[in-house]
């Protein structure tokens, strides 16, 4: 296996972006909680990279890519990362890189993952458990099924593929994962194109709904159905034509932007619409690829229903989504219930009310604490301390209080 130079300086790169993603959602996250909670938000998100970088390196990369002959866990081999210097990998493709990019590469997929999971417990859980739930979900969950997904194994002397992940054996496509690393430069240029387009229709999707059901367009609209098209096309992009992206991109915006509603008829707690976002633009963008994906496009996918390949690929993806759903489901609650019964994962009501880094920070991002203070005249609310009470709910509470 020789290094491919390009291919190296492309993953470099990417790595580079992936990883911007996580301060990225953390702005984005802190933007749409109450001011008495953003500096708890960004700090969940920023402990996301601490601990799963240094679990990365101790256990993490082998247990994901480490060649147990398993489909479904990794070997400790990589453990520590000593014996990855100097190694090249092609991770089941054609193009050797570093076996430390690569790894790098994948760690940034590794942090952003339960990064996304704390918008939908924003405002009200207890840091360290925070922290203590990411060590173990990202253990349990992320780590295993990065292998089953992304692992596409090694090629031994005689040219035979080993220690692939059951799903990725199976065929099932993501491109945000192992196969970006032998996806070739004109590819990879489709993938640029594909990303653009899909996102600016998600946007255009998400603001139509908004329109016909609300009767206006948001900026917060826009910004969600911009993720959700990210979402959509982040495993089709590397497959699909780019008119078909523009489809994803609008049906995921349209689809996405009717779920964030369910949750206030189906009365489940998500405050920053993980579920309606990045489950339901995760699962479009996974079964697109079984209707739309084409080896002319690449020839390391395989053909879809409208391309005559019948519905086996299709059947495929829908394994991967159903598989990687309920195990997630299923870890992910038996986790969340046993860290309530014993730690408590969740604030109480008055720390709520008092504001989250206040109690779990002892800070504040915006200094309201001044205006509250001195924001009453002879008992009455100032013209500045109105405005920040219609802009914080729990002011309005302190002011009748006093």
């Amino acid at each position: 296996m020789e290094l491919s130079a390009g291919d190296t300086a492309w993953v470099l790169a990417s790595t580079a972006l992936v990883l911007l993603m996580t301060p990225g959602l953390a702005f984005f996250y802190g933007g749409m909680t109450k001011a008495k909670s953003t500096l708890n938000m960004m700090m969940m998100l920023f402990a996301a990279i601490a601990i799963v970088s240094i679990l990365w390196v101790v256990y993490g990369f082998s247990l994901a890519f480490g060649n147990s002959g398993s489909g479904y866990y990794g070997a400790f081999s990589l453990s520590g990362l000593s014996s990855a210097v100097g190694q090249l990998t092609n991770n089941g493709g054609m193009y050797g890189i570093p076996l430390l990019a690569f790894a790098g590469f994948q760690l940034m997929f590794a942090v952003i993952t339960p990064a996304l999971i704390s918008g939908a417990i924003a405002d009200r859980a207890k840091f360290l458990t925070w922290c203590i739930f990411i060590v173990l979900w990202v253990t349990i969950v992320y780590f295993p099924v990065a292998h089953w997904v992304f692992d596409f194994g090694d090629k031994d002397a005689a040219g035979n593929i080993t220690g692939a992940g059951w799903l990725a054996s199976k065929g099932v496509l993501d491109f945000a994962g192992g196969t970006a690393v032998h996806i070739n430069a004109g590819t990879a240029g489709l993938a640029l194109m594909d990303t653009q387009v899909a996102t600016a229709a998600a946007l255009g999707g998400w603001l139509i709904v908004e329109r016909i059901r609300d009767g206006h367009a948001t900026s917060i609209g826009a910004a969600s159905g911009a993720v959700a098209g990210l979402v959509a096309i982040t495993p089709a992009c590397a497959f699909v034509a780019p008119w078909a992206a523009v489809v994803l991109g609008l049906v995921a915006g349209c689809v996405c932007s009717c779920a964030v509603g369910l949750k206030y008829k189906l009365n489940y707690d998500d405050s920053l619409d993980v579920v309606g976002i990045h489950l339901v633009g995760g699962i479009v963008g996974m079964l697109f690829i079984g209707f739309f994906s084409t080896t002319v496009v690449n020839s390391v996918g395989a053909n879809g229903v409208f391309y005559g390949g019948g519905f086996d690929l299709l059947g495929k993806q829908a394994l991967g989504v159903v598989a990687v759903a309920v195990y997630s489901f299923v870890v992910t609650l038996i986790l969340g219930v046993a860290l309530e019964k014993t730690l408590g994962f969740r604030i109480t009501r008055d720390a709520e009310l008092e504001g989250i880094d206040f109690v779990e920070h002892a800070e504040s991002a915006c200094g309201f604490q001044g205006l509250i203070d001195s924001g009453f005249i002879n008992g009455e609310l100032t013209t500045q301390t109105k405005w920040v009470a219609a802009h914080d709910d729990v002011l309005v509470e302190m002011g009748s209080a006093r």
